[in-house]
């Protein structure tokens, strides 16, 4: 709901759909994203929170669905209001889905908490229903997550799901096709693009008003003044001069010169023209 919400205001130009979307996420960060030491990431999620009369429930641990959409959710938020706590979150729960759910000898994520109540069978599946699979949904958050960050685990984590389930979906593909969304851009890297400067919230929203299923927009906040960085290496470009607005083009770790006009930018990604050359 929150990725629709988000992916609807870009097509629509409506910023309180935005703001709906980031109230809902804040709901979920306050009553189900609980501290814990020694989880991995630093906390638990729980699939329930209160009963809508504020009575806690059962404290039930969130599956990998769970953890596999929000995350889903958090990096498309990013692209249309980017916010470091977010990108810290969406770290915590990758580390979560690595530590508490990855299948270390064969890759893939089970549906179930390592420490979860002993069951006659943990089931581990990637094929679709009415919904991707959460095994589909992590290995492409892993992999954008991966690139947004420059952290080869995440990438490597989702290269092993989808070397777990080849074999079948290569045999029955109309099944897999989350998988095989996934294992595309695990092939071609999408395009990466970083925007800096005074126009870059306008340049972020006429570019996301398209298709872009394989580019990832990152608007960059100025910065208050004598803020040190904290940026990953991939986001930390350097700031343009005043009044100007930049956009690096980045594949594969790999990005181009800066490009100075949203024209150009629209070119690279196959709005018109061709792409500049990435070095």
């Amino acid at each position: 709901a929150i990725k629709g919400l988000v992916r609807a205001a870009q097509v629509a130009g409506r910023p309180d759909w935005v703001l709906a979307a980031r109230r809902a996420l804040q709901a979920l960060h306050t009553a189900l994203w609980v501290p814990e030491s020694g989880a991995p990431g630093g906390h638990r999620l729980l699939a329930t929170g209160l009963d809508g009369r504020g009575t806690p429930l059962a404290p039930l641990n969130a599956y990998l669905d769970d953890h596999a959409f929000l995350l889903d959710a958090l990096l498309s938020l990013l692209q249309s209001d980017f916010r470091e706590s977010e990108l810290q979150w969406a770290t915590q729960l990758a580390e979560a889905l690595l530590g508490a759910f990855e299948d270390p000898a064969e890759g893939g994520f089970f549906f179930t908490r390592h420490d979860h109540e002993a069951l006659i069978v943990r089931s581990l599946s990637g094929t679709d229903h009415a919904l991707p699979s959460g095994n589909a949904v992590a290995a492409l958050s892993l992999l954008r997550l991966g690139q947004l960050l420059g952290e080869p685990r995440y990438q490597q984590a989702a290269e092993r799901t989808l070397l777990r389930f080849a074999a079948q979906a290569a045999q029955q593909p109309g099944a897999w096709s989350g998988l095989l969304r996934a294992a595309l851009e695990q092939q071609h890297a999408p395009t990466l693009i970083v925007l800096r400067g005074t126009e870059a919230p306008a340049w972020r929203d006429a570019l996301l008003t398209h298709c872009l299923p394989h580019t990832l927009v990152i608007a960059l906040p100025e910065p208050e003044d004598g803020e040190a960085s904290t940026l990953p290496e991939a986001l930390d470009k350097p700031l343009p001069p005043p009044g100007q607005t930049q956009a690096w083009l980045c594949s594969a770790g790999e990005c181009s010169p800066p490009v100075g006009s949203l024209a150009e930018v629209k070119e690279a990604v196959g709005l018109g023209g061709r792409s500049p050359t990435l070095h």
